[in-house]
């Protein structure tokens, strides 16, 4: 019988084969190369993601082809590796520091409310809060397979010609920034950005992150869509003047 136990690598499988499904019955695009972006939970499957792209090909003209991610885009990636005992009085921080941040994030989107008269933004934020039993022990039943380290592990076999951006809160313990900055070293391709915050501040750099796809976009069109040709400097930050805060 195979175990139904939660797991990052089983995550990242699952998405290929959703991809493969897709080219089976006829996608209208090609799912050789995909771009993907992914926060918290999504971003360490997005890891893992990476990593194995290799080993699914799509058949073009007769010719197996590994896929490939042509950019990644992860916001607060955790659990580089399991906790160990030294990291215990910075995980004892992330209750005060998540609360503290959580409560700032809904006063300003209150103010913005009032100030705006839309409260649209603020209802689709709590619509994603799921109280439901079964969801909560869902949500649980996960803590445990993503504190095993599982997506920096997986991280370390990422193609080095890899290309991406990593968002790592300055104030999100969970994200373990120097583990992630050396595992990916050694791939010049990916570049981090380091924005104040907690790991609950995610929500405030989907702006950022949509601003970053319109212009990979523009670039690839420019381009004729050749990912190799795009200037992904500008990607990332606009212009050669706006520069990523130092870890």
């Amino acid at each position: 019988m195979r175990s139904m136990q939660k797991s990052i690598t089983q995550s990242a499988h699952h998405h290929h084969a959703h991809l493969d499904d897709m080219a089976v019955h006829g996608a209208p695009y090609s799912t050789q190369t995909i771009l993907r972006v992914g926060d918290s939970r999504s971003s360490m499957a997005g890891e893992v993601v990476d990593a194995i792209a290799p080993q699914y090909a799509t058949a073009e003209n007769w010719i197996s082809i590994p896929r490939r991610v042509g950019y990644s885009d992860y916001t607060a990636t955790c659990f580089e590796h399991p906790p160990e005992i030294r990291d215990i009085g910075e995980l004892a921080k992330i209750l005060p520091r998540e609360g503290k941040a959580l409560g700032k994030l809904g006063i300003d989107m209150v103010i913005e409310a009032l100030s705006k008269g839309d409260f649209e933004r603020p209802a689709e934020y709590l619509g994603t809060l799921d109280l439901h039993p079964m969801n909560v022990a869902h949500e649980l039943a996960w803590i445990w397979p993503l504190m095993r380290g599982g997506s920096g592990h997986r991280a370390r076999a990422v193609p080095l010609d890899s290309v991406g951006t990593r968002t790592l809160m300055t104030e999100d313990v969970m994200s373990q920034h120097p583990s992630w900055q050396v595992t990916h070293s050694i791939r010049p391709g990916i570049h981090f950005i380091f924005p104040e915050g907690a790991h609950i501040d995610l929500v405030r750099q989907q702006q950022a992150r949509a601003d970053r796809f319109g212009r990979l976009l523009h670039e690839m069109h420019r381009h004729n869509f050749e990912l190799p040709a795009v200037d992904f400097n500008n990607v990332r930050y606009g212009t050669p003047t706006e520069q990523p805060k130092s870890a």
